[in-house]
Formats: C-alpha cells, sequence, structure tokens
C-alpha cells in the first residue's frame, strides 16, 4: 500500500481536481485507490460523485462508536473516504489524532474489512497551511505533490515556505504547476521563476488550464469519459507516470537495503 498526499502552499490551487483525476487514472492502470480527505472544507466526496457533502466520513471514526464512516465507492477500484462534519471533536482534536499514524491504520483497516477492500494506493486531499499536517503527517508518506499554480501569489507562498527552513526529501516529493496557459506572459515568467526556486523540485511539464476537468466534474463524468483528448488529461496521465515510477524506484531502495 503507497500513500501519496496531495499538498500546497495556498487555497486555490485545483488540488482536489487534480486528485480526482489521478485517482481514475490510476484505477484505469489497474489499482485499486482508496482516497481520503483530510480537509473540512468536505469536497472531495462532491467531486468524486456524491450528490450532498457526506455527514459522516474520516471524522466519523473519531467519534465515540466510530462505526459510520460514510465511506462510497464511485467504482469498484476506486473508495472514497469523505472528510465528514466535524461534529463533537473539534478539528484541532481531530488533526491532533492524525498525527498517531498507528491510530489512524487501525481505525482505516475498519474500513478495509467493511468494504472488503484493499488498495494499492492511498491518496490523501491534504489542507494547506497546517502545521499537524505538515511537520508530522506529509514527512511519513511515501510521495508528496505540492500543487502550485503560476501567479504571484504560489510565488509568494513559497518563498514563505522556503524562507522557514522547511526542507523536503526530494527523492519522495515534487511541486507541480496547475492551471498553467502558455498564452497568459505571467504564467511563463512564473514557471521560468520557480524553476530557479525549486530547480529539479519542480516537475518539467505542467496541468495546463482546461474547462473540460471542472466541467467533467460537475457532469458526475470522468475526464476521460468528457473529453478524452483533453490536454489536462494528457498532464495528469504523465504525472500519474511520475508518481508510479517513483514510488517504485523508493520501494526498490527499501528491499535493497534490507538485503
Amino acid at each position: 500500500m503507497k500513500q501519496v498526499a496531495l499538498a500546497s502552499p495556498k487555497a486555490g490551487v485545483g488540488k482536489t481536481t487534480v486528485l480526482t483525476t489521478l485517482a481514475h487514472i490510476l484505477a484505469d492502470d489497474g489499482h485499486s485507490v482508496l482516497m481520503i480527505d483530510l480537509d473540512e472544507q468536505n469536497l472531495l466526496g462532491l467531486f468524486m460523485g456524491s450528490k450532498q457533502p457526506s455527514n459522516s466520513g474520516l471524522s466519523s471514526l473519531y467519534q465515540e462508536d466510530g462505526n459510520a464512516p460514510g465511506a462510497f465507492q464511485p467504482r469498484d477500484d476506486v473508495l472514497v473516504l469523505p472528510f465528514g462534519e466535524i461534529g463533537s471533536v473539534n478539528s484541532r482534536l481531530l488533526y491532533k489524532n492524525l498525527m498517531n499514524l498507528e491510530g489512524l491504520y487501525n481505525r482505516l483497516a475498519k474500513v478495509f474489512l467493511r468494504y472488503e477492500f484493499e488498495p494499492d494506493y492511498v491518496l490523501y486531499d491534504t489542507p494547506y497551511a497546517n502545521e499537524a499536517i505538515n511537520d508530522c503527517f506529509l514527512p511519513a508518506m511515501d510521495f508528496v505533490i505540492d500543487i502550485i499554480r503560476p501567479d504571484l501569489s504560489s510565488y509568494a507562498s513559497l518563498l514563505k515556505l522556503l524562507n522557514s527552513g522547511s526542507t523536503k526529501e526530494r527523492d519522495k516529493h515534487c511541486y507541480l504547476i496547475n492551471q498553467f496557459s502558455a498564452q497568459r506572459q505571467l504564467d511563463t515568467d512564473m514557471q521560468a521563476s520557480m524553476k530557479h526556486m525549486l530547480g529539479e523540485e519542480l516537475l518539467p511539464y505542467c496541468i495546463h488550464q482546461d474547462a473540460a476537468m471542472i466541467e467533467a466534474i460537475a457532469a458526475g463524468k470522468r475526464l476521460q469519459d468528457y473529453q478524452n483528448d483533453s490536454q489536462a488529461l494528457s498532464d495528469c496521465k504523465k504525472l500519474s507516470a511520475t508518481l508510479q515510477s517513483r514510488v517504485n524506484v523508493k520501494e526498490e531502495r527499501v528491499n535493497d537495503s534490507c538485503h
């Protein structure tokens, strides 16, 4: 089971949209995928086809009974666990509990049993600017993808992040520019500046701005079914290939060190 988090230094970068398309691509490649919403905005379920925000979900696992996970399967090889409502557990306490990864995994094991689901990949949709997630949760992941936009706000957020002394392991982390348009001079200028700032941590391709991504979600369809020749779909397939390659290389290194 490979654990992957999509993160971002700021809000509004299209992280959940990218995660949704990535999950379908991984499933199309023959992998079973568990998607977990760690963001109390509770949007992942809606993006994956739920008709209304789920009242139960990840937060329910930390309620007194812990028996109403509220997960659903939009397809046989994808299981979605929404965030749910906070209820009697406030958000600060919930995120503190999430830092006990062993406790989280034990709770998730109950979900796997209930839905008879064994994931190859676990994709986490994480909230931005959450210290507990950034400091404790993300370092435990097999791979982290930071989604950014080619704008001044993302650039400023990156400067603040890098100046804070925050460091991430290069072999398990990357940055990806989303909603890029080669027709906008600002986008190409920001891409060049971010490349200078981030070096090889910035992936050599972008996800292009493509209205079909949001339109497909609004229509309750996979991007593959809505517009198969979408540029953004092609970009997300590159991301999937990068992810699978990086995680497999990391796994091979771990196996080699054990011999």
